[in-house]
């Protein structure tokens, strides 16, 4: 005996449907221009304070120009995630001007607090897809720190950075150290970033799995079972209308019917595969309804084709739409097998037993008139295994005389009792009728 079991929550979208390929779509945070306006919000008042103040120590035209290079520093910043190659070549720029204006007697304007803005330049640049352009901001910004320190020997007319060799390194050092912290955060930003796109093209390469998927199963559903009818049908046929010319016509008939049959379920999957339109997708799929048409269609002429019964127990009641639709694949994968693999003549029962809980569909064929084959190995059972396991059910197959397979399937009481006590808005499926 073969068992195949799934979750409980296993319920998928109806084939075709475009949902499956539905990604989230994120609005992009703006988190260059929040963090560059705070930044300005908060050093661009003490910069231009701290100029004012030590405008005395400096020419007059020096603390305006220092003022408007510190300004633009703060505007490159707001653009260095958008654009990082431009940002980085007019931060570097503006930071060279500021390193060469004294901003008093001991210091460049570079120690200004303004020039922190140059570390989100760094960060823009490092996030960049580009790693040469994340390497470049690296050794500006290093180049930059030590230079920094190095021009305060020409810049500063006194203080520590201009006498004492020690402070000096240590500057130099605590400046580096905040430009490679600012790369490193750059770095992780764009790893981070580049897993998400990962993450994301692998959600839609399996999407797109999932439905290339579901419409093999669902186009070897209808393909299948309809061939081997209509191929049952002729053989039959040729072999009846030796006897009765009249039940020829029947039989060319009844796979002129079957063909149209199959010829309009192949229309409807091209209309929902070639619909933008979700609602196209949502339109009533096979169910126990159409269980009693296959029967009737695997009927064949008088001795010569398979002697089908069908029988429907209990009351019927709430039943998922997946669930449903694998009881009805479930039927007519078993009816194309015992036709396709067993002789003539052969005998097919068809039950379906509502259960407390749950719903069981049997199919069981005696054998025919020559050796029991396989149930089918292929598609068809890989597709029957699938549907009952996403809908929370087991296949049971088993070989005795004949096959006989068997699907159980939960009923939708128990699960959209749970899930209306979670989410009152959830509706209640109608009884099948």
């Amino acid at each position: 005996m073969e068992r195949v079991r799934g979750d409980a929550g296993g319920a998928t979208a109806p084939w075709g449907s475009a949902s499956a390929l539905n990604t989230s779509r994120r609005v992009g945070f703006p988190v260059d221009i929040v963090s560059g306006i705070a930044l300005a919000a908060f050093t661009l008042p003490i910069t231009v304070a701290s100029v004012l103040q030590a405008a005395r120590d400096v020419e007059g035209w020096v603390p305006p120009l220092t003022i408007g290079v510190a300004t633009l520093l703060h505007v490159a910043s707001l653009v260095a995630w958008r654009h990082p190659r431009a940002a980085l070549a007019a931060g570097a720029a503006l930071m060279l001007i500021l390193t060469a204006l004294p901003f008093d007697a001991a210091a460049s304007a570079a120690m200004l607090p303004s020039s922190l803005a140059f570390l989100l330049i760094v960060i823009g640049a490092a996030r960049a897809t580009d790693a040469r352009l994340g390497r470049a901001a690296l050794a500006v910004g290093l180049l930059g720190a030590v230079g920094i320190v190095a021009a305060h020997a020409v810049v500063a007319r006194e203080g520590p950075l201009r006498d004492d060799l020690g402070i000096r390194a240590i500057a130099a050092g605590s400046l580096a150290a905040g430009v490679i912290a600012a790369w490193a955060l750059g770095r992780l930003a764009r790893l981070r970033e580049q897993r998400e796109r990962e993450r994301e093209s692998a959600r839609v390469r399996e999407a797109i799995g999932d439905e290339r998927r579901r419409i093999s199963r669902d186009l070897h559903d209808v393909i299948a079972h309809s061939m081997t009818v209509m191929i049952a049908r002729a053989e039959a046929g040729g072999v009846v209308g030796r006897r009765d010319p009249a039940a020829a016509v029947t039989a060319l008939d009844d796979i002129a019917e079957q063909g149209r049959a199959s010829m309009s379920d192949l229309r409807a999957m091209l209309r929902v595969l070639e619909s933008p339109d979700d609602a196209v997708s949502l339109a009533p799929a096979p169910g126990i309804d159409g269980i009693a048409s296959l029967v009737e269609g695997a009927r064949g002429p008088e001795s010569e084709g398979p002697a089908v019964s069908y029988e429907e127990r209990g009351q019927r009641r709430h039943i998922a739409r997946d669930a449903e639709l694998a009881a009805h694949r479930t039927v007519q994968e078993a009816l194309t097998n015992a036709i396709r693999h067993r002789r003539p003549p052969l005998r097919v029962e068809v039950i379906v037993d509502w259960r407390p809980g749950e719903l069981v569909v049997a199919v069981a064929d005696d054998g025919g008139g020559g050796p029991s084959g396989s149930p089918g190995g292929g598609r068809g059972l890989i597709g029957m295994r699938e549907r009952v396991a996403r809908a929370g059910g087991r296949l049971e197959i088993d070989r005795g005389a004949g096959w006989s397979v068997r699907a159980v399937l939960p009923l939708a009481d128990a699960t959209e009792s749970r899930s209306r006590q979670a989410d009152p808005s959830v509706p209640e499926r109608p009884v099948p009728s």
